[in-house]
């Protein structure tokens, strides 16, 4: 299922029960911690590369399957190579993966990956959305995000346009589903706090490398 009115499509898929209970196990050990490469404001953060066999092959297969895979696909090939040249064929590498245990409070600013394609796995969402909004301190505002996800669009309908947003508010039934979404696309994680349970989630990028085709 794609999420988005835009040319940055977002896709929503599920992870299959098997690798979702494997991931689960995952979160519940202690890693190396990856905070200096990543831009959240949250104290646990770390580096899960040597579970990136479990997930690489799922993660692949599905951007695949997604509508701008062959668009972003078609320009990496048309920056590294001449077009004439068709003596190429691609591969996808997921390269890094990582673990995000939020606290209330804490929060993920703007930002954006590295690589051509990205993924959130979400693993635990400690809230029900209505319940949390209702109580969040932005409940009488007319911008209630609390524990929500936003990703900034290009504006492209009026000139100079700026950006807009495109909000997704996962909860509880949001375990087990990921996003995956072009790398360089925007983003950001509204903090959350009406519990002191973690909200867990599990991001990666991947990577198109570019390989001869055999003869």
């Amino acid at each position: 299922m794609t999420i988005g009115r835009h040319q940055e499509i977002i896709l929503r898929d599920k992870l299959p029960e098997d690798i979702f209970n494997k991931v689960k196990e995952i979160a519940k050990e202690r890693n190396e911690p990856f905070n200096s490469r990543l831009a959240g404001n949250i104290v646990r953060e770390e580096r899960l590369d040597q579970h990136i066999h479990l997930l690489e092959d799922f993660i692949t297969k599905s951007i695949k399957m997604y509508s701008p895979f062959n668009e972003i696909t078609s320009e990496f090939l048309r920056m590294i190579t001449p077009l004439e040249d068709n003596s190429n064929i691609v591969k996808l590498k997921l390269l890094d993966i990582w673990i995000n245990h939020m606290k209330k409070h804490e929060f993920n600013p703007v930002h954006r990956h590295y690589g051509h394609f990205s993924f959130i796995i979400f693993v635990q969402i400690p809230y029900d959305g209505l319940e949390l909004r209702q109580n969040s301190p932005g409940f009488e505002g007319s911008e209630n995000l609390a524990g929500g996800v936003s990703f900034f669009h290009q504006g492209t309908d009026l000139p100079n346009a700026c950006f807009t947003e495109e909000r997704i508010l996962p909860d509880k039934n949001w375990e087990g589903q990921v996003l995956i979404f072009p790398a360089y696309l925007n983003h950001c994680v509204y903090p959350f706090y009406n519990t002191d349970e973690s909200r867990i989630t599990v991001a990666g990028n991947v990577w198109i490398e570019r390989m001869p085709i055999p003869k």
